[in-house]
């Protein structure tokens, strides 16, 4: 945990077995759960996000808004943040957004790609 706040990362998925690990290698910090929400997948994607270490995998409807809401239901983290599965964070982003949260002029962001 980052300043004390916990994390849940959740990554809508479908068909993203190739583009996971990128995700889920960033994220796999003390205080971070990393939830994958997988739609519907024909390439084994839920499999490989176990595999790959994520802490839960659920499965939704498809369609990213249907995903995103069954990932934030099952989030328990302070902090959520929303991830596409093809995305990586650079190292120092749990310290960044730990400082971003406790800036009480924010109530929300992104990361720059």
């Amino acid at each position: 945990m980052a300043g004390g706040v916990s994390v849940s990362v959740v990554i809508p998925a479908l068909d993203e077995r190739a583009a996971l690990e990128t995700a889920l290698r960033c994220t796999g910090l003390p205080g971070v759960v990393r939830i994958v929400v997988d739609g519907g997948s024909s390439d084994a994607s839920p499999e490989a996000a176990r595999e790959l270490g994520a802490e839960k995998v659920v499965s939704a409807a498809r369609g990213r808004a249907r995903q995103l809401d069954a990932g934030f239901r099952e989030a328990r983290g302070e902090i959520v943040l929303f991830l596409h599965a093809d995305t990586r964070l650079d190292a120092g982003w749990l310290d960044e957004l730990a400082a971003a949260v406790a800036d009480p002029r924010v109530a929300g962001g992104a990361f720059r790609l």
